[in-house]
């Protein structure tokens, strides 16, 4: 949270550092390593992601965006009991992570994420039945999609259509909680344009965020948001400054959550987790390279291309 800038420089003065410093068992190379490089700054951003949004124990959330921050703020909420998980995203290589994890993968180039996972979540409150793992449901739902060209919301419909124990449940009123209750975007001012993904749109993810929570529910920003963007689409974002449905945010009563990750406030209690074996963050490492590789895996992951999730340096390389 302090001034300090240059953490991926060749060299960093850390002010205070004997205090700063968090103590870590293990010799270099061990089981751990990875897992701790991931404490300096990604895996306490996810956490801290689902803390903006309230994330407990029972909820459902969804996740805009399946980098690393992405990814291990889905990671974190599962950790917490989260009962559904939903990550949107469109690089199939992340789509894949989502889903080894446990969590519901949301291609959002297929149809609108929002009206995809609000099927999703009509179709399973709506039946009596049983329902299978999460893996075998989005096999079934979303997996084997009628060649003839429907999409995943038409698809679900067409399922839930000839399910009658879907038919006339909802209660009245019950149909504006057909979101979730937490939504994060961990995307940020460079967010990709639904329609077109070669191009941005600043506020995409905060428009379908503000449509798919519920009312009462809470919204987390952990994506970077900057009040100087001279690269933005138009002169107001340039200055930071956006257009947002806040009519619709402030009917909902919706909580807004934003800010920079407190990270030493929760370094030991994730530190502690990974020790226990109760948190494995390393599972986003998609690269481990030496220094001499750095500019070229610095290109391919801006490109997010050859599955780059995340990268770890090893100076032994």
């Amino acid at each position: 949270m302090g001034p300090y800038k240059g953490a991926q420089a060749e060299m960093l003065r850390v002010p205070f550092a004997d205090l700063n410093c968090t103590k870590l068992p293990g010799t270099v190379g061990d089981k751990w390593e990875d897992d701790f490089v991931l404490l300096a700054d990604i895996f306490p951003t996810g956490y801290y992601a689902t803390k903006l949004a309230m994330v407990q124990p029972g909820t459902s959330v969804a996740v805009f965006g399946a980098g690393p921050v992405g990814l291990l703020t889905a990671y974190s909420a599962l950790l917490q009991g989260a009962a559904q998980v939903f990550v949107v995203d469109y690089i199939p290589e992340r789509l894949d992570l989502v889903k080894n994890i446990g969590a519901i993968p949301i291609d959002f180039t297929k149809s609108d994420p929002v009206a995809q996972i609000k099927a999703i979540l009509s179709e399973k409150e709506g039946t009596s039945e049983p329902m299978p793992p999460e893996e075998q449901k989005m096999a079934t739902v979303l997996g084997s999609m009628d060649p003839s060209g429907n999409d995943p919301v038409t698809e679900i419909e067409i399922m839930r259509a000839g399910n009658p124990a879907i038919i006339g449940s909802w209660l009245p009123g019950e149909e504006k909680m057909k979101g979730v209750m937490c939504g994060i975007d961990a995307v940020g001012y460079q967010a990709r344009d639904r329609n077109d993904p070669s191009k941005e749109k600043p506020t995409q993810v905060l428009d379908d965020l503000i449509r798919l929570i519920n009312p009462t529910g809470h919204l987390g920003v952990i994506g970077v948001y900057i009040a100087n963007d001279p690269g933005a689409t138009d002169e107001h974002a340039k200055k930071g400054e956006y257009m947002l449905p806040f009519g619709q945010l402030w009917e909902k009563g919706m909580s807004v959550g934003t800010g920079q990750t407190p990270v030493k406030a929760i370094h030991e209690m994730l530190r502690d987790m990974i020790i226990g074996g109760q948190a494995k963050p390393s599972f986003i490492v998609s690269h481990r390279i030496s220094f001499d590789e750095v500019p070229e895996a610095y290109r391919e992951f801006d490109q997010r291309v050859n599955g780059y999730t995340k990268v770890i340096i090893k100076p032994q390389k």
